[in-house]
């Protein structure tokens, strides 16, 4: 069985080969300019953190679809470091997919 383009990293290894490659990330909490899904590339994995460069909301839902209110959006972080047990998945995200969406989103 082949890996598909949006397998979910579950093993040191698997966190170890695809370092630095785009990815999404859905976290259990709320994070600030985030949300719960975002997208970034994975740095690093120690034995229970995560760190992913440039973070940023997933293209379709940074667009604020469906909201009544626009809110702020603060200032994007270069990096971010989450406890693994607050992770739901850490999975390969399609980079193509993702340019293909920003480009939409900054169309429209």
């Amino acid at each position: 069985q082949s890996p598909g383009i949006d397998r979910i990293l579950k093993t040191d290894r698997e966190f170890e080969i695809f370092r630095g490659y785009l990815v999404e990330v859905k976290s259990k909490d709320n994070l600030e300019g985030l949300g719960y899904s975002f997208t970034g590339t994975l740095l690093e994995k120690s034995r229970d953190t995560v760190t992913f460069a440039k973070p940023r909301p997933l293209p379709h839902l940074a667009s604020g679809a469906g909201r009544k209110k626009r809110e702020p959006v603060p200032p994007q972080k270069e990096q971010i470091s989450l406890a693994l047990d607050r992770l739901v998945h850490v999975r390969l995200y399609p980079e193509d997919l993702y340019c293909e969406q920003a480009e939409t989103a900054t169309v429209l």
